[in-house]
């Protein structure tokens, strides 16, 4: 039955909503980040997955156990296994406004992939300043975890897994102000989403709009903090 579960977590994981965003970096098109969204029922598993707690990876994705201990969190404050990071999730989602269904978003991660072209002395660098650029879009208080994987790569033809790229997931709740806090409805009443200052909306928050200017935004960050690449 285990087996069962986490296989049923891993396709809703793999099927979960995926926007890629591409960046223009010396005339070369790279992509650099992808957005997923996740319903209540997903989060556990990819929790799990970026701390490495799953008894088995997606098919998708190869691991090298021996090179896990070069995984690092920049979110040390939340802990450092999933059921820490779940318990975070949970408070946080109960102080904001959301409606008690399975299908709605509740959770979203940016993967981000150190650039080709980026100095290896600086990657550490780079993955910090990405995590205050989503800290600054989506707020500090709304990071569940973050985390930098170095131990995923690609199989040769001997299947023996090679070094893949470095990449942080950024995993969040699509937390946005609420207009209608302390806003009577025509009866004149306060109803229970007037009282909540914030409110969980992936599609208030991750718009054509918010996607389209994300990677410019994003390279100029990077320029200010000095990351070349």
């Amino acid at each position: 039955m285990a087996r069962r579960k986490y296989a049923w977590y891993a396709r809703r994981w793999m099927h979960s909503t995926t926007m890629l965003c591409y960046a223009t970096m010396r005339k070369e098109a790279v992509k650099l980040a992808a957005l997923e969204r996740y319903t209540s029922n997903a989060v556990s598993y990819i929790l799990r997955h970026n701390t490495r707690e799953n008894p088995k990876p997606p098919s998708n994705v190869d691991i090298d156990p021996t090179r896990s201990q070069l995984n690092d969190t920049l979110t040390p404050e939340r802990g450092y296994t999933a059921r820490q990071c779940k318990d975070y999730y949970n408070r946080r989602l109960d102080e904001v406004y959301h409606m008690n269904r399975s299908d709605i978003i509740t959770a979203c991660q940016w993967v981000i992939t150190a650039p080709a072209d980026l100095a290896p002395e600086q990657e550490q660098d780079f993955f910090q300043e990405s995590y205050a650029y989503l800290n600054h879009l989506y707020g500090q208080e709304n990071c569940v975890q973050c985390t930098v994987h170095r131990d995923e790569g690609v199989k040769d033809k001997n299947g023996q897994i090679v070094a893949g790229r470095s990449h942080m997931h950024y995993v969040f709740l699509p937390v946005v102000e609420n207009k209608k806090y302390m806003v009577p409805n025509k009866k004149g009443n306060i109803t229970k989403i007037a009282t909540y200052k914030e409110k969980l909306c992936a599609d208030e928050l991750i718009t054509k709009k918010h996607l389209k200017a994300f990677h410019p935004d994003f390279q100029r960050w990077l320029d200010n903090a000095g990351i070349k690449c």
